[in-house]
């Protein structure tokens, strides 16, 4: 037995599909005939001015990647040096890594103690030539005045 909801159901898609054809066709037709109005010299023209705007659009587009490229390649170029020097300066460090590895520690202590020593002895060098120079200072300041009391400039 065939259900009237079924039956519905059929009638209704195929209303659907002839009115989906009927309203292509009126559309196609439609095209058609606004093809026809225009003339064939008049769409060639409108033809060639969408392809020199179209034209246009692509070279302002190709300029822009060939801007990006250019910038990219100065990027580029500049990461590379500094990869160089990096790697120059890597290569350094590894060395003196591997110099100082082989160093007993017995010899670094006597470094640093050496290094200790010397800064200390300028430091002691250092408060010394201080103190004469406050003291020269003191006694140059002292002559000035007895000088200026005697010779009475006031």
């Amino acid at each position: 037995m065939i259900d009237i909801a079924s039956i519905v159901a059929g009638i209704i898609s195929l209303g659907a599909a002839l009115i989906t054809q009927l309203i292509y066709d009126y559309s196609l037709r439609k095209k058609r005939a606004a093809r026809r109005e225009v003339p064939p010299g008049e769409r060639i023209q409108q033809s060639i001015s969408k392809l020199g705007s179209a034209s246009q659009e692509i070279d302002a587009i190709i300029r822009d990647i060939v801007q990006d490229i250019k910038s990219r390649q100065t990027i580029l170029e500049e990461l590379k040096v500094r990869h160089q020097t990096l790697s120059q300066e890597e290569a350094e460090l590894s060395k003196r890594v591997e110099m100082l590895k082989e160093l007993p520690l017995e010899v670094a202590k006597y470094f640093q103690q050496i290094s200790e020593q010397a800064l200390q002895q300028v430091e002691k060098k250092k408060a010394r030539r201080d103190i004469l120079m406050f003291i020269l200072g003191i006694l140059v300041t002292t002559v000035i005045a007895i000088l200026l009391s005697v010779f009475g400039v006031r």
